[in-house]
């Protein structure tokens, strides 16, 4: 009798830890709760974005996926697109304090672009975003900062298309220089 106590004892621990607790969809919170909907998960604002494959805590809330650079001798425009896992979130822009984007909109709405941490960025609501710009100089300069997180860069210069743009310590380098090579 002891030993048949003891196997099922073990086969309840067992199996006990083959049992996940999941999280329970909003739809299913009773009535009564779900105005402490949001008073729990204020701690948790990342808790829609994805994380690196790795490692649950190292999450990123927004994705940029292109970017398409269209430069001349006296401007530039850029599009993008982004996509927007947490609410206010910030999108880091191509760009800095030298060269600053001009006229951006995101998904056709002005955009307020702000200084964060010395690059110029938006905040936006969770969604998908396509981002537009302008920049203004007299010449194309030697270099632009691009956005930490950015995926594919399509590049044209003066209607030329650059197959293989020269990207550096965050900088895609747009004229011959010493400093780019």
């Amino acid at each position: 009798m002891n030993r048949v106590c003891w196997c099922v004892c073990f086969s309840l621990l067992f199996f006990s830890s083959l049992i996940q607790a999941k999280p329970l969809a909003t739809e299913k919170v009773p009535e009564s709760l779900k105005p402490w909907i949001s008073w729990v998960l204020q701690e948790q604002p990342e808790r829609d974005c994805p994380f690196f494959y790795n490692s649950f805590e190292q999450k990123h809330c927004s994705w940029a996926t292109s970017l398409n650079l269209a430069l001349s001798t006296n401007k530039g425009v850029f599009t993008g697109s982004w996509q927007v896992f947490k609410e206010n979130d910030w999108v880091v822009l191509v760009g800095d304090a030298k060269h600053w984007p001009l006229s951006v909109t995101a998904n056709g709405k002005t955009a307020l672009v702000m200084d964060k941490d010395g690059r110029p960025a938006i905040k936006l609501m969770a969604g998908v975003y396509a981002i537009k710009g302008e920049f203004f100089w007299e010449s194309i300069p030697d270099n632009l900062t691009l956005p930490d997180d950015m995926g594919l860069i399509s590049l044209q210069m003066n209607g030329q298309t650059i197959n293989t743009p020269t990207i550096k310590d965050g900088q895609l380098w747009l004229k011959d220089s010493d400093r780019g090579q």
